[in-house]
């Protein structure tokens, strides 16, 4: 599932390679912890289908690589009411969740299209009022990327 702020933009251009220059490089440490988390957690988990392994290592992920970015953005998430859907569904039957680059769009983990659509139910349900979050229900393409070339022929990524 998809979480989006409408009422925040994210970074990019000039705004973004000055939020790059004011930090510091990235730490030996949270790099070793970040490359530890997806090389023994995240892609074995995604080999053996296990999503609850899967999503605790994304936010794993989420927290370390956060905390490098949070003094750019005010926190580990850009967008507060974000962060605060994505734990909602995260207490809703969610594995993990995250936030997509610099934000504000964040993301949650479901093991299956039925909790998924049940925890975004129940969010939407119990705040409804809520007119700055807006969720959408997405599915993972497990299959190569397709790219086409000038002359319009198709070609598969990595070929």
């Amino acid at each position: 599932a998809l979480v989006f702020d409408r009422s925040r933009q994210g970074v990019s251009g000039a705004r973004e390679r000055d939020a790059f220059a004011a930090l510091p490089p990235v730490d030996a440490a949270l790099a070793a912890e970040a490359c530890r988390l997806v090389l023994m957690q995240t892609l074995p988990a995604v080999i053996e289908r296990d999503c609850p392994r899967f999503g605790e290592s994304i936010s794993r992920i989420q927290r370390v690589c956060g905390s490098h970015f949070a003094p750019a953005q005010g926190g580990l998430f850009s967008s507060p009411a974000v962060e605060e859907v994505v734990q909602a569904l995260i207490a809703a039957g969610a594995t993990g969740g995250g936030q997509t680059s610099w934000g504000p769009t964040g993301f949650a983990v479901f093991p299956d299209t039925a909790s998924a659509r049940q925890a975004i139910k129940a969010f939407s349900r119990q705040h409804a009022d809520r007119d700055d979050i807006a969720l959408l229900l997405t599915a993972a393409e497990n299959r190569k990327a397709r790219l086409r070339t000038l002359s319009g022929d198709a070609v598969a990524a990595g070929e």
